[in-house]
């Protein structure tokens, strides 16, 4: 379907007669003519361009494009659709043809009467809203007579603006082309290897007679060649010759073109390949994760129903033993629960903490790390001695949940509750702290992880000069609830972080 344009008001800046037509038509086929067989036309008109001149041989199509370009603007003017890959069409007022067949010698006045008839109606009537397309203007009498009546004519036309595309056989109108803005010449190919048209329209360049080019390869004496060739002229061999080297350049620009569109339809293919692939390699990789996802949250229920189930026992336990057994059946589990939650990515929210009162001694709090009550003993600095059940240690006060005071069943011989090991980090980073204060921080940590039964604890030192490193292995090597330690694998942190495992 043809896209209509505008016509331009502003023609170009060195073409001021300009009408501001357009004409553009990719791959137009004669409607009819069978498309199979058919040699589809360009008619790629420039937008500074309103005047084409066809030149070519006999027999070489360019009556057919001219019959082609008028039907063109009439089908879409119609409201068809064009048998054409492409149009852009400004939409004319009138339109008109003059295209003869009859190219006999015998009527050649007849021919010329009929032509110069035509025309005389066309020059009354044309304006700068009108198609004009002619055929062998000029033809039918004196060529020099005829040359000069075609080139007057083209002017004329040129003068009211007309947009118009004529054939003629003229050499001279070939240099009018040239040298005229707004002017362009056109040709139709020849094969002078098959002595046949290839029907191909070449807008920008001018065409041949090739009579002396296939005379030659019909076998015509080269003497008489010759002869011919010199009363041709110098001027015009360098003319001729020069048309074959525009003729050359053109083929190699074409064939350079036709690989680059080859080259880039592959490419295209192969970019529309790997974005199907990759879009099937996402999909892919979506289920994997999905079903991952529903297996690990189908695991995390049976361990969670698993600790609940023991946590229930260990509030009905009597012994010290049996607590100690269930709850290091929970840490276990708690440590399991710990995995998974980190292969199946899944972020568990960790609730807000209470806002403490300023903390004195003799107050009973809550140890967040152990899940453990406990009194305050003494206060030195950020950290507080706690009395827990039998045993004592020092802890950070941000770690310390005020929980009342002057409570006497905080001090009874009960059995202490059971440590959440889920709450119990499985490493301590000391980087950045100093040496004093980083091992305060060392052996509150320990405590509290022997207390919770961690198997084993990462801390992370870092390697800097070494001095933390060596004061943090010494400290284990004293601790009691130390089994032993090692140095991480490289992939683990290596010289920069310990392995600790506990008692």
């Amino acid at each position: 379907q043809p896209i209509f344009v505008e016509w331009r008001n502003r023609p170009p800046q060195h073409v001021q007669d300009h009408p501001g037509s357009t004409v553009w038509i990719r791959a137009a086929r004669h409607p009819l003519l069978a498309a199979v067989e058919v040699i589809p036309t360009d008619f790629l008109v420039a937008d500074d361009l309103f005047t084409v001149l066809i030149t070519g041989p006999n027999t070489g199509g360019k009556t057919v494009a001219l019959k082609n370009i008028g039907l063109m603007v009439l089908m879409a003017q119609s409201g068809l659709h064009l048998p054409a890959v492409e149009a852009r069409l400004t939409v004319f007022d009138k339109i008109f043809a003059d295209i003869g067949d009859e190219q006999s010698i015998e009527q050649s006045l007849s021919t010329f009467s009929a032509h110069i008839t035509n025309i005389i109606h066309i020059l009354d009537t044309v304006d700068d809203r009108s198609l004009v397309v002619l055929d062998e203007l000029g033809s039918g009498t004196d060529p020099t007579e005829g040359a000069a009546i075609a080139q007057a004519i083209i002017n004329y036309l040129r003068d009211k603006g007309a947009t118009s595309f004529i054939a003629t056989h003229y050499p001279e109108l070939k240099i009018y082309a040239s040298q005229t803005a707004g002017a362009t010449n056109a040709s139709m190919m020849f094969d002078l290897e098959t002595l046949s048209p290839t029907y191909e329209l070449a807008i920008g360049i001018p065409g041949k007679s090739n009579a002396l080019a296939i005379a030659r390869r019909l076998g015509l004496n080269e003497t008489v060649l010759d002869e011919a060739m010199g009363l041709v002229g110098v001027g015009s061999q360098q003319a001729e010759s020069l048309i074959d080297s525009i003729f050359d350049l053109r083929e190699k620009i074409s064939a350079e073109a036709a690989a680059t569109r080859l080259a880039l339809k592959k490419a295209e293919q192969e970019r529309d390949s790997l974005v199907i692939e990759s879009a099937g390699i996402e999909y892919e990789r979506r289920r994997i994760i999905e079903a991952a996802r529903r297996e690990g949250e189908r695991e995390l229920a049976v361990i969670r129903a698993e600790i609940r189930k023991a946590r229930r026992t260990l509030r009905d336990a009597q012994s010290l033993t049996k607590v100690k057994k269930i709850s290091k059946a929970v840490g276990e589990m708690e440590a399991r629960l710990e995995q998974e939650v980190d292969s199946a990515e899944i972020q568990v929210s960790v609730p807000k903490r209470r806002r403490n009162r300023r903390l004195r001694v003799g107050d009973n709090v809550l140890i967040r790390a152990l899940n453990q009550k406990g009194t305050i003993l003494s206060l030195r600095g950020k950290d507080a001695e706690i009395s827990a059940g039998s045993l004592r240690m020092r802890v950070q006060l941000d770690q310390l949940e005020f929980r009342g005071r002057d409570e006497p069943e905080t001090h009874a011989a009960a059995l202490p509750r059971a440590p959440i090991v889920s709450d119990m980090p499985l490493e301590l980073d000391l980087r950045g702290e100093r040496i004093d204060s980083g091992l305060d921080r060392l052996d509150q940590y320990l405590d509290a992880a022997s207390l919770a039964e961690l198997p084993f604890a990462r801390i992370i030192h870092g390697k800097g000069t070494g001095r933390l490193r060596d004061a943090v292995r010494r400290a284990l090597k004293e601790h009691a609830a130390v089994k032993k330690w090692e140095e991480a694998k490289d992939n683990e942190g290596g010289s920069g972080v310990t392995i600790v495992r506990f008692k």
